[in-house]
């Protein structure tokens, strides 16, 4: 088989020696090499560009609408209720030097009763009344009223006394701000 159908040049231009000043096609000594590069768009725009039909004019408040929409946030709101629907006590034992936050939501004996099971693991069905002992010695029994008009962090001594065999009295002893 004959190359020189494949290949229309002959064999001593390859090697250098021959006379004809064309080179191989992969070979170009005698011009240097420049890469051009292209940029194409080959995806179709969002948006027809035809200027001239007015229906494709963006109304400027849609886009401000939509970068809105993109824009992270930068902080988490908390849900927290407000202060008229909530309480947050602070409480500890007579041989605790920490305080336990209670947070009565919502602020009445409910509330408090709840915030009591769930820090103190007892049972609200077991807990017989909820005293309340001021800084001038009065013990009286909590009511709905009396905890709304509690400030909120407010600092007691709780005592657990047994009432009964399965029941308890709990003494919120309310202590002078510090």
């Amino acid at each position: 088989m004959d190359t020189m159908q494949f290949y229309p040049h002959d064999a001593d231009s390859l090697s250098g020696t021959s006379d004809n000043v064309k080179s191989p096609f992969l070979l170009h000594a005698n011009k240097p090499a420049t890469p051009t590069l292209k940029f194409h768009n080959h995806f179709p725009p969002d948006v027809p560009t035809d200027k001239k039909d007015p229906s494709i004019i963006m109304d400027s408040s849609l886009v401000a609408n939509s970068m809105v929409d993109f824009t992270p946030q930068i902080k988490r709101q908390r849900m927290t209720p407000p202060l008229s629907e909530r309480v947050m006590l602070y409480v500890r034992q007579d041989n605790e030097d920490v305080y336990t936050p209670l947070h009565v939501v919502p602020p009445s004996t409910v509330g408090l009763l709840n915030a009591i099971e769930n820090k103190f693991k007892i049972s609200s069905s077991r807990i017989n009344t909820i005293y309340r002992k001021n800084k001038k010695g009065i013990t009286a029994r909590i009511d709905d009223e009396m905890i709304r008009h509690y400030c909120n962090e407010d600092i007691f001594i709780l005592e657990v006394q047994r009432y009964e065999e399965d029941l308890y009295d709990i003494t919120l002893t309310e202590l002078p701000t510090h």
